[in-house]
C-alpha cells in the first residue's frame, strides 16, 4: 500500500508536534517548578516495570526536600504497565499545567497525582496538598 505524500508529512507534522510539546512541558517544569521536576524523575526513572497498581506506583517519590510528591493509585485489574517516557511526559504536563490529579490508562484506571511545595514558583498560589501562605493585610 502507498501513502500519498501529504498524508507522511501530516504524519511526521503530528509526531513532532507531540515531541515539541513533551520537550516544552519538562523545560517549563525544571525551570518554574523544580521541585515537582525532581519528584517526577526519581518517580520515572524506576530501573523495572512500574506497574499500576503496585507498592512502589502507590507510595511515589519526592524531591530532595519531601515536600514534592509524584504517584499513581488505580484499580487497574491484572496490572498495567507505564513507559518511562510516558510516566515523565504525562506527569510533566500536569506540571506545568498545575493539574492536581488526572486520569489515564486503559478504561482511565490510572489515577496520576501531583503535589508541590507552593514557593517552587515565587508568587504563584499553592498547587494543592501543602498549607497556603496568607497574604498580609
Amino acid at each position: 500500500m502507498r501513502f500519498p505524500t501529504l498524508t507522511l508529512l501530516l504524519l511526521l507534522l503530528l509526531c513532532l508536534t507531540t515531541l515539541t510539546l513533551a520537550q516544552n512541558s519538562e523545560k517549563y517544569c525544571r525551570i518554574n517548578r523544580p521541585k515537582a521536576y525532581q519528584a517526577i524523575g526519581n518517580f520515572c526513572k524506576r530501573s523495572g516495570r512500574l506497574i499500576v497498581p503496585s507498592e512502589y506506583a502507590r507510595v511515589g517519590q519526592r524531591d530532595a526536600t519531601g515536600r514534592a510528591r509524584a504517584w499513581i493509585t488505580g484499580n487497574c485489574s491484572g496490572g498495567q504497565w507505564v513507559p518511562q517516557r510516558f510516566c515523565r511526559a504525562q506527569f510533566m504536563e500536569m506540571c506545568q499545567f498545575r493539574t492536581l490529579n488526572k486520569k489515564f490508562g486503559t478504561r482511565m484506571c490510572q489515577y496520576w497525582h501531583l503535589r508541590f511545595d507552593p514557593q517552587s514558583k515565587i508568587g504563584e498560589e499553592p498547587l494543592g496538598g501543602f498549607h497556603k501562605i496568607r497574604k498580609p493585610s
